[in-house]
């Protein structure tokens, strides 16, 4: 049988001689039959019993203990160190542990963690429970953290739950991931597993891995401690790819989806998603029994859908039937929780959603019912404990207005009672569950990476991002709706749709109306293909509200706190395009600053103003800042605002935009 390739680990040493042994004699008293490699990197300790110390254990572990002094680095550069040094002694190096000085290992412990890694080349590293001995407040003198049971990349995202003292794949090395050696203030373990992920890997918990983390009343975690914002903010620029609004909604709808479904004439089916628009997730309804209980038992480290859907099958397929519609109205849901809502589906060419709270009245049907899983769980928890008093939530009803919604069964409110009632009983009791008293969940809290990671990376503070959670080159593009309304000016605004059809490129069609917008008026037909979502956005009253710029009138169609819609529109996108001088071009600024740059498509037919003394060209010059290029053929109106102080040197001709802009989507 041919050997198993070796393994190797890093002990950084500075400044904790007095533990230092304890460490080694952990890692070369290993019960494999593997060939262990162990490397001291001395990052310049100034103490020199760390010397004295692997002096006198060379002997003892000649060959397998190895020794390499530099001048200090600090943990990172020590750790580049003896990766450098184990990969140009051991070509067919299989993995390495990191280990500090000041911690252990038990003699199962590289066993338990390279059986974890297995052959699955996706999983780059095994990662540790951390169980504290020491400064500890365990009644045993030992207590166990558990960071991540499952691994989850939103979490890791939120924080760091890989602990160091984890193995790693050597080909996560060879593909060129190591240690940012500016990262001397604390966090370079975690800003390492982000390279990691970017370069394709994931982790894995390593159960029962043996590992001893010694808690001191002082560590490098203090000080990063205090400077965790900073730090944070500057891994977040770091891995760009990582936090782009359209990973982290990804992860969502994978990990932690917002909406569950349940069929109510296909009962042992659950549907889990955050994106209406692509495939959900589906589970047995025991499966989704258990997740429940997971998260009633523990909601810190459980993510579970806040929003429960009853619904029939053709209720659900006439929603799929307007697939393009469904993120602009799954979006309002998002955006309006209630704790119960009863909602009608309607043939509507207005589309929209429409609430109103109060009392339902007698003779109303319904074809949908939502409620929160909170208000779930409050009913469960009730009944079981008659001590507790619950309160029933107050009502709300709509109108969902859709292109397509033919046969569609409305039912009374009581029958959506009926079905939760049944819900609620096949879900209970709540079962007890024992908890070991020195044992916990530590990791970041699922309601932190809701409100800290998804919303302040997809959104706005108190907002809800758009649900597109599909990672794919999109643009949106702006467009008012009268546009769609008269067929020359239809027929510039599908050509454009035109050039965007590519593979793999999403348009994201926002209209603009002021009051209602009919998608059939706008002959839906001739350009639905083109698009992959449509957001019938209302905007304020054009003869409202205007503000000044250079001696004109610019009317502030978004000025009812709504700019930030549209920004959130454009946070999954790529490029913002506005054909003309859109209601859009008031958000193109933050949404340039969140990585969608902004371009403006000038055609005669758009109504651009013919003379410099309108509010449409001085609205073109208030939001110059925010604008990339203006692509037009209409040598007037560049003359116009170049006139102005518009920079000529962003004006480009459209054959160039379409060369030199679109022609990178998709």
């Amino acid at each position: 049988m041919d050997a198993k390739p070796p393994i190797g680990v890093v002990i950084p040493g500075y400044g904790h001689p007095q533990f230092l042994a304890e460490a080694i004699i952990s890692a070369c008293e290993q019960d494999t039959d593997r060939e262990i490699h162990v490397v001291v990197v001395d990052d310049g300790c100034k103490f020199p019993e760390t010397r004295a110390t692997v002096a006198n254990l060379l002997p003892v572990y000649n060959g397998k203990l190895h020794y390499v002094r530099q001048k200090n680095t600090r943990l990172p550069g020590a750790r580049n160190t003896g990766i450098r040094f184990l990969l140009n002694l051991l070509p067919d190096l299989d993995a390495i542990y990191f280990l500090d000085a000041d911690n252990r290992i038990s003699p199962y412990s590289i066993e338990a963690y390279r059986k974890t890694i297995g052959d699955d080349p996706e999983v780059g590293w095994a990662y540790p429970d951390i169980s504290f001995f020491g400064l500890t407040h365990g009644e045993n003198g030992f207590d166990t953290r558990e960071t991540a049971p499952d691994y989850s990349l939103l979490k890791h995202l939120i924080g760091n739950i890989s602990e160091a003292g984890s193995m790693v794949r050597a080909e996560v090395f060879r593909k060129g991931v190591m240690y940012d050696e500016t990262m001397i203030f604390g966090y370079e373990d975690w800003d390492f597993w982000l390279y990691a992920l970017e370069a394709g890997f994931k982790g894995r918990r390593c159960e029962n891995s043996g590992f001893l983390y010694r808690r001191r009343p002082e560590s490098m975690l203090a000080d990063s401690t205090r400077m965790g914002d900073e730090l944070v903010s500057r891994m977040r620029r770091t891995h760009k790819k990582l936090f782009n609004p359209q990973h982290v909604m990804m992860l969502e709808h994978r990990e932690a989806p917002y909406f569950a479904l349940c069929l109510s004439d296909a009962k042992d089916t659950i549907l889990l998603f955050s994106d209406p628009a692509i495939d959900p997730e589906k589970i047995s309804f025991k499966e989704f029994k258990t997740r429940f209980h997971q998260w009633n038992n523990s909601p810190r480290e459980f993510f579970f859908p806040p929003l429960l859907l009853f619904m029939e099958q053709k209720a659900w397929t006439a929603l799929q039937d307007n697939r393009k519609l469904l993120r602009w109205l799954f979006w309002q849901l998002r955006e309006k929780p209630v704790e119960k809502l009863y909602l009608s589906l309607r043939q509507n060419n207005h589309s929209g959603l429409y609430l109103h709270s109060g009392e339902v009245g007698v003779d109303a049907e319904f074809a949908i019912s939502i409620t929160s899983m909170a208000h779930i769980r409050a009913k469960i928890m009730a009944t079981s404990e008659t001590a507790e008093d619950y309160q029933e939530p107050k009502l709300h009803h709509g109108l969902m207005g859709l292109l397509y919604a033919d046969e569609i069964e409305h039912r009374s409110p009581t029958y959506f009672d009926c079905l939760e009632q049944e819900f609620i009983k096949e879900l209970s009791p709540a079962p007890k569950y024992i908890l070991h008293q020195n044992r916990a969940y530590a990791g970041p809290a699922t309601g932190r990476i809701r409100n800290d990671l998804i919303r302040e990376v997809c959104a706005l503070e108190d907002r809800q991002p758009f649900p597109a959670c599909e990672q794919i080159e999109r643009t949106l593009v702006a467009v008012k709706s009268e546009f769609l309304l008269t067929d020359s000016i239809r027929y510039r605004v599908v050509q454009l749709l035109n050039q965007l059809k590519q593979e793999n490129h999403e348009t994201v069609l926002l209209i603009e109306h002021a009051s209602g917008c009919d998608l059939l008026a706008c002959r839906y037909d001739e350009w639905e293909h083109l698009v992959g979502t449509v957001v019938p956005y209302q905007i304020g009253d054009k003869s409202g509200i205007y503000k000044m710029y250079l001696g004109r009138g610019i009317s502030a169609e978004l000025a009812f706190g709504t700019p930030e819609d549209t920004a959130l529109f454009a946070r999954q996108c790529t490029r913002v395009i506005g054909c003309g001088a859109v209601a859009m071009l008031e958000a193109f600024g933050e949404a340039r600053l969140h990585g969608a740059p902004g371009y403006v498509l000038l055609e005669k037919e758009f109504a651009v103003a013919e003379t410099k003394n309108t509010t449409q060209l001085g609205k073109l010059l208030a939001y110059e800042h925010a604008i990339v290029n203006i692509a037009t053929d209409e040598d007037a109106y560049s003359v116009a605002l170049t006139a102005e102080g518009f920079p000529p040197s962003k004006f480009i001709k459209k054959d160039d935009f379409y060369r030199s802009i679109l022609k990178h989507a998709g």
